[in-house]
């Protein structure tokens, strides 16, 4: 009985999504009406035969293209609808290859029973859900219908027909999750004020609050840069021993994402071809399948050790790349909303990133000494690890012959001054304290050679290169012969 229960809500929660602002999880809809706000509810297409936003026939990305993006002619509202309109179309797509995955491994039986509890409860939703009093009689006796069909299901097709709506419900979140970050690409690029472009212009965002604190609050240029430049906003990293999602499926959720957005630049660009629409709709099916044929849940506790590992991942795949990005962007408001003059310093800390995990010894008596020192220890490497990819990358780029008068001074007459400059940090040492630091990391044992000194080398390295003049990091004229090629960075 409780997993009739388990089953029942999650269908019900499904249904409910649909008197959301997006509308998600209950859309139904046909090829002719993807923009109309009654692609919302149970329609027929031209054979009679309904549609719902699990069982389309042959779904795809490119099925529904939001036309008319970018048309000047648009109003606002017009422009909305059709960017509202893909939302619905990325989930139909999803979620009828969600049904199509389901068929194939499951069954047509499970599929049926899933689509009729999907059904009896957006009747049970449309008939108020007990909360419109004219029409209780027809909710009652629709969640009654719903109630002793979920009793009537065995506890397999129980867990089936619940990880069924648990994906779907997954999927959903990941299309409007991304579709908050299409519409701000669209109101960045229609913004009528005329920014910059590189944040939005909104009441909450730095491109609208810069520009208003001097121009309408009549705060002065440099106080705001003053603010801007020494303030520092600390984000924690803290372990959360309840999160039961495992890495892989995380990963497989952020290769969502990015197929989306490749989905929409194909789209917006107006030219894709048929075989790169397939590319992408095939690998968004072996996503989708992966995920269903994986195990969703982490069948052991996570230690304090895994759980600053899923930390590190955090700032590897998506801190790393984002906040230089952030800076780069204030950055620019800064310099268009304040002056020239005032830019972001380059000592500046606006965001600093900190961690609890394997440090804190608050309740939690698995968090020893030995944690917290192999924790650390494993953060140095991957930090050396991460910082010596990226040197790799500034090393493949900087095969420039001429330089600065005081770099030549620190590396002689050679013929590649900058790569001359990086070789003290040079991949091949970076190879080696990665792999020296499993050995100490596994034996608690730390070396006294040069693999635990290379990180601090590293750290050295890349703060020397602030300060000295016209070299890497620090371009402050044009004559710099690195300027075209760094562009500041």
């Amino acid at each position: 009985m409780l997993s009739a229960r388990v089953a029942a809500k999650a269908a019900i929660r499904v249904a409910s999504r649909g008197r959301s602002s997006s509308r998600l999880a209950a859309l139904r809809c046909a090829p002719a009406a993807v923009a109309s706000e009654s692609s919302t509810r149970l329609i027929s297409n031209a054979t009679g035969k309904n549609l719902s936003s699990i069982n389309e026939p042959n779904p795809s990305l490119f099925k529904f293209p939001a036309a008319g993006l970018g048309n000047d002619e648009q109003t606002n509202t017009e422009a909305q609808s059709v960017i509202d309109s893909q939302l619905r179309a990325d989930v139909r797509a999803m979620g009828s290859l969600l049904g199509k995955i389901i068929r194939e491994h499951e069954g047509q039986e499970i599929f049926d029973k899933v689509e009729k509890m999907r059904s009896l409860a957006k009747e049970w939703r449309e008939a108020g859900a007990g909360r419109n009093l004219s029409r209780a009689p027809e909710a009652d006796s629709t969640f009654s219908s719903m109630s002793e069909f979920a009793s009537s299901l065995s506890s397999s097709e129980l867990f089936l027909i619940s990880r069924a709506f648990t994906h779907f419900l997954a999927l959903s979140n990941a299309a409007e999750s991304h579709h908050r970050g299409r519409k701000l690409r669209q109101a960045v690029t229609t913004d009528p004020t005329g920014g910059i472009g590189a944040f939005s212009t909104k009441h909450d965002s730095c491109g609208g609050v810069v520009p208003k604190l001097v121009s309408e609050s009549g705060v002065e240029a440099k106080d705001v840069w003053e603010a801007l430049s020494t303030q520092t906003v600390e984000l924690v990293l803290t372990a959360h021993p309840t999160e039961v999602n495992r890495r892989t499926l995380l990963a497989k959720k952020k290769r969502i994402q990015e197929l989306l957005t490749e989905a929409d630049f194909d789209r917006a660009a107006g030219s894709v071809t048929p075989y790169k629409q397939k590319d992408i709709d095939d690998c968004l099916e072996m996503i989708i399948s992966g995920i269903w044929q994986s195990d969703e849940v982490a069948r052991q506790k996570p230690t304090p050790i895994t759980e600053a590992d899923r930390g590190v991942l955090v700032i590897e795949s998506i801190l790393w790349e984002t906040l230089p990005t952030f800076l780069r962007k204030l950055d620019a408001t800064m310099r268009s909303s304040l002056g020239d003059e005032y830019d972001l310093p380059l000592t500046a800390t606006p965001i600093k990133i900190s961690s609890w995990m394997g440090g804190d010894r608050d309740g939690n008596p698995n968090v020893t000494p030995n944690v917290t020192r192999e924790v650390c220890l494993s953060n140095r490497a991957k930090a050396a690890s991460i910082i010596g990819a990226d040197l790799a990358t500034i090393y493949s780029k900087l095969s420039i012959t001429n330089c600065s008068d005081e770099l030549r001074e620190i590396v002689g007459d050679t013929r590649e001054p900058y790569r001359e400059f990086l070789e003290p940090v040079s991949t091949p040492q970076q190879r080696c304290f990665r792999s020296g630091s499993s050995r100490f990391i596994q034996f608690g044992t730390i070396p006294c050679g040069i693999e635990i000194r290379n990180v601090f080398s590293i750290i050295s390295f890349v703060f020397s290169c602030f300060y000295i003049k016209n070299a890497i990091f620090v371009l402050s004229t044009s004559v710099c012969p690195l300027f075209s090629v760094t562009n500041g960075r």
